[in-house]
């Protein structure tokens, strides 16, 4: 057992929603308005033996109903009961969820903006370089890039935060990389996972897909542009 060299992950930052819709009765969708990692601070005040639950969606339909095709398995559900008496804050500890939209149901009464908080969380890799030019469609590209690295690097550069696998792919790190580094100081971030890759190198010497190793093969590691 050694000591983890790369930096937590941390709550960085949060966004308070922007506006509430309520598509169909007693579903109530939060707009964050920008797509996130992490999970929802709920507020919340009604009797003991409540419950509120929260559904995590990175789109929505065109009704406005929330759309979870792209979650395939993920349940990206959390759910509170509450213990009554006064006003409720809660938050979990141990999950995170890929989203702009928070649906709330059961929630007792009808719920003000303040009652959905996004809490952003991603390894701690500070931020060494920046990009801005005159081109404000360009500057949005970049600051999609920025978002897109926060919510890919918690302690392994996943592919995606939303859906039923979040797994260390090696050839979305190799494409990355270069991005990664002009961001943000990722020297520790890397250090740990490229120890993650030699502890999934296989016995015959190849490298998997995936680090650490949960699932498909070895030897191909890396993505190359077909001739």
């Amino acid at each position: 057992m050694v000591a983890a060299p790369d930096g937590p992950v941390r709550k960085m930052r949060e966004l308070k929603a922007r506006a509430i819709t309520e598509p169909k009765p007693g579903h109530y969708v939060f707009d964050l308005g920008q797509n996130m990692v992490g999970w929802a601070r709920l507020k919340v005040r009604g009797a003991a033996g409540t419950t509120v639950t929260l559904k995590f969606v990175e789109m929505l339909n065109p009704d406005g109903t929330i759309y979870t095709t792209n979650l395939r398995g993920a349940k990206a559900t959390d759910f509170y009961t509450l213990k009554g008496g006064g006003e409720e804050t809660w938050e979990p500890r141990f999950t995170f969820h890929g989203f702009r939209y928070v649906e709330l149901t059961g929630f007792p009464g009808k719920p003000n903006l303040d009652a959905v908080t996004g809490v952003v969380i991603y390894s701690d890799t500070p931020v060494v370089g920046k990009f801005e030019c005159s081109n404000p469609l360009v500057n949005q590209l970049q600051s999609n890039i920025v978002w897109g690295q926060r919510g890919n690097f918690l302690a392994v550069p996943t592919d995606c935060p939303q859906r039923d696998e979040r797994l260390g792919w090696m050839g979305d790190a190799q494409i990355f990389i270069r991005t990664a580094s002009y961001n943000m100081d990722v020297s520790r971030f890397f250090t740990k996972w490229c120890q993650d890759v030699e502890d999934a190198q296989r016995p015959d010497g190849s490298f998997t897909d995936v680090s650490p190793f949960v699932c498909c093969g070895s030897g191909t590691a890396a993505w190359v542009t077909p001739a």
